[in-house]
């Protein structure tokens, strides 16, 4: 089977209570949300139905999702194990639907601090 084009990226960031998400189509935002996480099936779904649709009109789709990671010195928290099971169970169930890339926190935003991330 031969590669689509990517054009269409989804973002995803986790969260204990919710995961945020961006979909970018030709480098514009044409979807954003925050689902629950408790319900992370409502955030899968929405993936592949985009994924979906992107190769039904002949492109293609790429994932990224931030990955939670343990940091020297950081507090360990249970909400940290839970994100990860979170995080593995969306990668599992994309598994065939989308290319799917996992980054760390430090690998795309290093040590910006939080303040001007949530301005």
């Amino acid at each position: 089977m031969a590669m689509l084009p990517i054009t269409s990226v989804i973002a995803i960031d986790p969260g204990c209570s919710y995961f945020g998400y961006a979909v970018f189509r030709s480098a514009r935002l044409v979807r954003c949300g925050r689902p629950s996480a408790a319900s992370p099936y409502t955030l899968i779904d929405l993936v592949i139905e985009e994924c979906l649709i992107e190769q039904i009109i002949g492109l293609g789709c790429v994932v990224v999702l931030e990955y939670p990671q343990d940091y020297p010195g950081s507090p360990k928290t249970k909400n940290l194990e839970g994100l990860k099971v979170l995080c593995d169970g969306v990668i599992k169930e994309l598994r065939g639907a989308a290319k799917v890339h996992k980054y760390y926190p430090r690998e795309w935003k290093a040590q910006v601090p939080k303040g001007v991330h949530h301005k």
